[in-house]
C-alpha cells in the first residue's frame, strides 16, 4: 500500500503533536496544595523550596490557617496536605469517613513553645511551677521568683483560636484560665513587640519561626525552663525536632487522604521527614 506525501506530512504533524504535549506535560508543574496550622508555615515552606530543586514538578503551594481549617479543606478536597498540631477529632474523622476519604498521618516531630521576656530582665530562669504561676496571676511581681522589683504584665494568645495558647494553658497552667488581666496578643510579632518595650512584659512564642530565630537581637530574651528546681535549666531547639528535653513542645503532624494518590504528595512527606532533626 502506498503512502502518498500528504499522508507522510500527516502522520509527521501527528507525531510532532504528540511529543510537544508530552514535553508541555513534563514541564507543567503539578501544584500541591498544603493548609493547617500557619505556626507551621515557614519551616514547610523552606523544606518546599528545598525539596523543589529536586523535583522541579512539585510546586508548593500554602494556605496556612488554624488545624481545624486545614482538617475541613482537606474534607471538602480544597487542600491536599494539612500541617496539625493536634490529631483529627471524632467528628471529623466521622465526616472524613462519610465521604470516602482515606486518611493518613505521619508524626512530624514536634516544636518548643518559648517564654520571653525583656531583654533587661534579670531572671536567670524559671521552674514550671513558677511559670505556672506567673501565668494564672499568684505571682504579680518578678522578685517572688527571684527577680527584680518588677510588676509582672503576662501576655497570652486566645484560645482556643491558638494552638500554642491552648498548648500553654494545658501543659503550664494545667487547665486554669490565665490570669484576670493578660493581654490578648494578635500576633507573635506584637507579643515580642510588647516584651522588648515593656521591662515586665512575659510571653510566649513557637520556636520555630524567623522571627523568633532573631528575637534575641531585638531587645527580647528566652528564658530558660526546668521541670523542678533541682533539674537542669533549657532552651527550646529552633525548628522541628524528634526529640527535646524542654518541657513545652506542640506536636506537628501531617494528614492526607491516601485515597486520592498524590506522588508530589508522597515524595514531600517523605522528604519532610528527612529534615527533621
Amino acid at each position: 500500500m502506498k503512502r502518498t506525501a500528504t499522508g507522510y506530512v500527516c502522520t509527521v504533524a501527528v507525531l510532532l503533536l504528540l511529543v510537544c504535549s508530552a514535553i508541555g506535560e513534563a514541564q507543567e508543574p503539578k501544584i500541591f496544595r498544603l493548609g493547617g496550622a500557619a505556626l507551621f508555615s515557614e519551616v514547610m515552606e523552606a523544606y518546599g523550596k528545598i525539596h523543589e530543586r529536586s523535583h522541579p514538578e512539585c510546586k508548593l503551594a500554602l494556605l496556612p490557617g488554624t488545624t481545624g481549617e486545614g482538617f475541613a479543606k482537606l474534607i471538602n478536597g480544597e487542600v491536599d496536605l494539612v500541617m496539625a498540631s493536634r490529631h483529627m477529632n471524632a467528628s471529623e474523622k466521622a465526616e472524613a469517613n462519610g465521604k470516602g476519604l482515606e486518611l493518613t498521618a505521619k508524626s512530624l516531630g514536634m516544636v518548643g513553645v518559648a517564654v520571653i521576656v525583656n531583654a533587661g530582665n534579670p531572671i536567670p530562669q524559671l521552674t514550671m511551677d513558677q511559670l505556672r504561676r506567673v501565668f494564672i496571676g499568684e505571682v504579680t511581681n518578678w522578685s517572688e521568683v527571684g527577680g527584680s522589683s518588677e510588676a509582672i504584665r503576662v501576655t497570652t494568645r486566645a484560645v482556643p483560636k491558638s494552638g500554642p495558647g491552648v498548648i500553654f494553658q494545658q501543659v503550664v497552667l494545667k487547665g486554669a484560665p490565665y490570669a484576670t488581666g493578660s493581654q490578648v496578643m494578635p500576633s507573635y510579632q506584637a507579643t515580642a513587640q510588647v516584651c522588648r518595650k515593656s521591662p515586665g512584659a512575659v510571653g510566649y512564642m513557637p520556636a520555630c519561626t524567623n522571627w523568633f530565630k532573631s528575637v534575641e537581637y531585638t531587645g527580647v530574651r528566652v528564658v530558660p525552663l526546668r521541670l523542678d528546681p533541682d533539674a537542669v535549666a533549657f532552651k527550646p531547639d529552633f525548628g522541628v525536632v524528634r526529640k527535646t528535653p524542654y518541657p513545652i513542645v506542640i506536636p506537628f503532624y501531617l494528614y492526607w487522604n491516601a485515597g486520592a494518590p498524590n506522588k508530589c504528595v508522597s515524595e514531600f512527606v517523605d522528604f519532610a521527614m528527612t529534615q527533621v532533626r
